[in-house]
């Protein structure tokens, strides 16, 4: 009989437990200046315009003759990979 109200103490604690952490998460999401959402509003962003630049780079990869939006695209793409600074190079080649 002493085990059984341990048992229900543990699975009583465990759910009080798993509500104010489920609380404590929505009071963090409600939050618009929380870092975390801030991070991750930032990190979608950046992926969504990768994936587009990405899928840019990929059409003009299958295209005969490349405009010059794809070598200009390219010549952007190049300069971020070698790590220079993108304003600067592109202001030099105009």
């Amino acid at each position: 009989m002493k085990a059984s109200h341990v048992i229900w103490a543990a699975v009583l604690a465990g759910v009080i437990g798993g509500l104010v952490l489920i609380r404590l998460h929505d009071a963090d999401s409600s939050n618009p200046s929380s870092p975390a959402l801030e991070q991750a509003e930032a990190s979608a962003s950046v992926a969504a315009g990768a994936s587009s630049s990405r899928a840019a780079l990929q059409r003009c990869q299958l295209m005969a003759q490349p405009d010059d939006a794809c070598r200009q695209l390219w010549a952007d793409n190049r300069r971020h990979f070698l790590g220079l600074d993108t304003s600067s190079s592109a202001a030099a080649g105009d």
